[in-house]
């Protein structure tokens, strides 16, 4: 099933100029320019048809990085991201949470002092590591990943009304979200909310791994008497507090 959230993605792809200070105003002027960058990558997963047979990784293999400063530049590198997800047979990622480059060149000096006398270091893993993984921004988003055969007996409509709700207790506005369509199910990006309130309602609103139990009839020789025994089962959380969402899939 192919999926295409291109023109989903773009209306809530934000830009805001770079500012700087004019010693002779003494006052921040706007630059023609931005700061703010949003990243694409082309993966190749392990679990897609031909995938372990195209890398070593198990996971994934990149196949290539984008870093998008301008809906202009969104679109012109529209075509060249679906043409290499189709000719690799990959996926397209955006991590919908805007970067800082300002951020990320702070963070980059700071590791490469901290890496002056580390002969092994790389300076293009630097880079992506940084630009990747820099959490600081102007507009925190958070996704919610809502599997078809995981969504443990509420509906998309339950979690986006229970979302909004809890948003507009926060004292945000409520229609701060948007949903993102993927292969398995649903995305649902959003600004944080009172993770502990929405847990009491959504038992699947944490972000990592959980033990649940469960209780299975067993049968004991000793007495010849089925007896129940519980036992648990690891579950993974639909809150990702940072990660990446579905952007382009081909039809696979």
């Amino acid at each position: 099933m192919k999926v295409d959230n291109f023109d989903i993605i773009r209306e809530h792809l934000t830009f805001e100029p770079a500012m700087k200070f004019d010693s002779e105003t003494k006052k921040l002027k706007s630059l023609n320019d931005t700061y703010d960058r949003y990243i694409i990558q082309i993966l190749k997963r392990a679990k897609d048809s031909g995938g372990k047979s195209h890398g070593v990784n198990t996971a994934n293999r990149l196949i290539k990085t984008y870093e998008v400063n301008s809906l202009d530049y969104f679109d012109v590198k529209k075509p060249h991201i679906i043409d290499l997800c189709e000719t690799n047979m990959a996926r397209a990622y955006i991590l919908p949470q805007v970067r800082s480059t300002y951020d990320c060149l702070k963070e980059m000096i700071k590791i490469g002092v901290d890496n002056l006398e580390n002969p092994t270091i790389k300076f293009q893993h630097i880079l992506r590591s940084c630009l990747c993984s820099m959490h600081k921004s102007r507009d925190k988003r958070w996704i919610i990943d809502l599997d078809k055969d995981e969504m443990d007996g509420f509906t998309l409509e339950d979690v986006v009304a229970g979302i909004k709700e809890n948003l507009k207790k926060c004292g945000k506005n409520p229609d701060d979200m948007y949903v993102v369509p993927t292969r398995n199910g649903n995305h649902i990006i959003t600004t944080p909310f009172n993770v502990m309130d929405m847990n009491k309602k959504f038992r699947m609103m944490f972000e990592g791994e959980r033990k649940f139990p469960y209780n299975v009839e067993v049968f004991e020789p000793c007495s010849a008497l089925y007896e129940t025994e519980t036992r648990y089962t690891k579950k993974t959380g639909w809150l990702h507090k940072d990660g990446m969402t579905l952007l382009y899939c081909p039809d696979m």
